[in-house]
């Protein structure tokens, strides 16, 4: 029985703690997100551990907060994003 109870607590554990854990170490450079308002940022995506949000950290070093439902599209490195007809957010 002690064993059930433990193995209970471990996957609890796991699956509260694991994405939080995985958003310590996520970091995704020279992304692009283009906004619904049409315009673009481009930074470094990383993933809050607190609250699982994205932000981008900018080449200056300001962070911005990514709402999920405020950006239309992000660039990876399989799916290149071309910003040359967009403008420059901020």
């Amino acid at each position: 029985m002690k064993w059930l109870a433990l193995s209970f607590l471990v996957i609890i554990a796991l699956v509260n703690f694991g994405p939080r854990v995985y958003a310590l170490f996520y970091s995704q450079p020279d992304t692009t997100v283009v906004f619904k308002e049409g315009c673009f940022l481009k930074g470094e995506l990383k993933i809050d551990p607190v609250n699982l949000s994205y932000y981008l950290i900018l080449s200056d070093g300001r962070e911005v907060s990514i709402a999920d439902d405020g950006y239309v599209q992000m660039s990876s490195q399989d799916t290149p994003i071309d910003s040359s007809e967009l403008a420059l957010c901020l």
